[in-house]
Parts: C-alpha cells; structure tokens; sequence
C-alpha cells in the first residue's frame, strides 16, 4: 500500500519489544541507503550538502573528528533540519531518515498531516539519528521508552554510548523533542523505562 507518495507497510505488534524492532527496522533500512552514508559524511566533514536532492541547512563549518564532535554534528543537523510534529491520533508512523526529511506524507484519507519537509515526532528523531550515528560506525546506540504516568510507553529517544565502539563510559540522551533540549537533557521524572540496542 502506499501513504502519499511513499510505499506504507502496516504491522501491528503485541510487545513493547516487538514495537520497538519496528522503529528498529526502519533505523537499518535507512543505514543501508547510500544516501544516508553519504549524507553523515558531509555532516561530520561540515560541508554544505543535500540528501535524496533536498538541500539542507547548513552545519557547522569545520570538520569533526572526535566522538564528541561528531555526535554533537548529528545532533546539530537534526534540529536544524527536523521539526517536532506529532503522529495524527490514529497513527503510530516510523518512517526512514529519507521520507522524514523529506516529508509531504498523506494519511490513509488523503488529509495531509506532514506536510513540511524535515518533520517527524519521537519515534523518527530516534530513527534518524540512530541511522546517522550508524552510518558513521557507531555500535554503542540505543532506543529508550519511557513512562512517566507509570500506566502507559509514551515516549521514546535516543541514548548515545561513548566511545562508539567497544566497552561504554558514558551512555547520554538525545531528545531533541523539546524546544531548547540539549545532548544529556532528559525528562527528570520517569516512573519506568526500558532500553532497546538499536
């Protein structure tokens, strides 16, 4: 089937789990994209560059080469180029690192609900950022859900480990769901959460 212009599978899971090897999926299916390769590259090399023909904004202006900046340049390009838009209530969407940045999907209706190019809610900024780390030799990235009434999953985002490869010092959240959420910022009261290897 197809929502929008992008071909659309539907799945319906029973575990959290299961959930999240969906969101998962997603993740491997944009690492293995050469586009996504490509485009980490440039961001970490800071040069001006566009993904699947869509220009980008600009990143930084100096090339990366510790962990630290380089996962501070994905972050970087993330915000500036992904918007925070909710799934419509009906939905829960995990889309690649390519339909999110470019964006324009249409609901089963017809009704245009993404129509900004770079939006995507929690689970996509999990997605895209997963994949860019990925795609730049990262082994160290997980998926946490979080719940902060304690009833329900509501939330997910990126945990980053440091060093990329090998035995974790640090682990560190990425949530930039939150207007002026940093590397390191995460909600402070979470009731209970999991944590998946992406």
């Amino acid at each position: 089937m197809t929502l929008g212009r992008y071909p659309t599978e539907y799945w319906e899971t029973n575990t959290l789990a299961e959930h999240v090897s969906l969101i998962r999926k997603q993740a491997t299916k944009s690492v293995r994209d050469p586009e996504t390769r490509k485009l980490a590259k440039a961001i970490v090399a800071g040069e001006a560059t566009s993904a699947w023909g869509k220009p980008t904004q600009p990143n930084r202006a100096a090339a990366c080469d510790s962990d630290g900046c380089v996962s501070q340049a994905i972050w970087d390009f993330t915000v500036q180029n992904i918007a925070y838009v909710p799934d419509p209530p009906e939905y829960d969407l995990f889309k690649t690192l390519k339909v999110t940045l470019l964006g324009g999907t249409l609901d089963a209706d017809g009704r245009r609900f993404d129509a900004l190019p770079g939006t995507g809610d929690c689970d996509d900024f999990v997605i895209a950022m997963a994949a860019l780390h990925r795609a730049l030799g990262w082994t160290n990235v997980k998926a946490r859900v979080v719940s902060v009434g304690g009833k329900r999953w509501e939330h997910i985002y990126l945990l980053v480990g440091f060093p990329r490869t090998g035995a974790v010092s640090t682990w560190v959240p990425y949530d930039p769901t939150v207007k002026g959420a940093v590397p390191g910022w995460e909600y402070s009261k979470i009731r209970e959460f999991a944590d998946f290897d992406m």
